[in-house]
């Protein structure tokens, strides 16, 4: 059930890495993947429950709006976008209470991109952190609500996404933000 998944994961943090084939298993299924990290949901005893794992991996499936004809299609066979898809849903399947996440869009498409910012966004509204690691404003701009900047080391003080108007009003402010970075002697 979705409250020992919750259970089972309070404490934790997932993570996505940029290159998403570093978090899936080529070898496996699609539906084998996005379960994979599940222990005692799935194995209670050392004795894989093969129905259990078919039913998360379906609604799995469905949440994240994972375009396969079934679970048992080889990873590979998906596009990049539906490959991180199945990442995230296997970062977040054991509910984290931190998601961390590296250039989450990297390489999908326009459609994709949507579908992970609403992943984002509905993991964060459901109480959990969501950061993203990502060199491309438009995505900060898209899919956070605070960015901090790292310059030379340091971190900045956040800025508040929802008080620039465009992605060019941010990309100034990261910028004097590097700048300023860049400038401040070390503490």
């Amino acid at each position: 059930s979705r409250a020992e998944l919750e259970a089972q994961g309070a404490g934790d943090s997932g993570f996505v890495p940029a290159d998403r084939q570093a978090s899936l298993f080529g070898n496996l299924t699609v539906g084998d993947n996005m379960v994979a990290r599940l222990d005692r949901e799935i194995a209670p005893g050392g004795a894989l429950r093969r129905g259990r794992m078919e039913r998360i991996a379906h609604e799995l499936r469905e949440g994240f709006r994972v375009k396969a004809a079934s679970i048992g299609m080889p990873i590979r066979a998906l596009s990049g976008g539906n490959q991180q898809k199945v990442a995230i849903a296997a970062a977040i399947v054991k509910r984290p209470e931190v998601l961390v996440l590296e250039e989450p869009t990297r390489g999908v498409d326009i459609g994709s991109k949507s579908e992970i910012y609403r992943i984002m966004r509905s993991y964060a509204a459901e109480g959990h952190a969501v950061m993203i690691y990502c060199t491309e404003v438009p995505e900060a701009f898209e899919a956070a609500d605070l960015v901090y900047v790292v310059s030379e080391g340091r971190l900045s003080e956040p800025i508040m996404v929802m008080t620039h108007p465009d992605v060019e009003s941010l990309a100034r402010a990261i910028t004097r933000l590097e700048r300023h970075g860049a400038a401040q002697p070390a503490a």
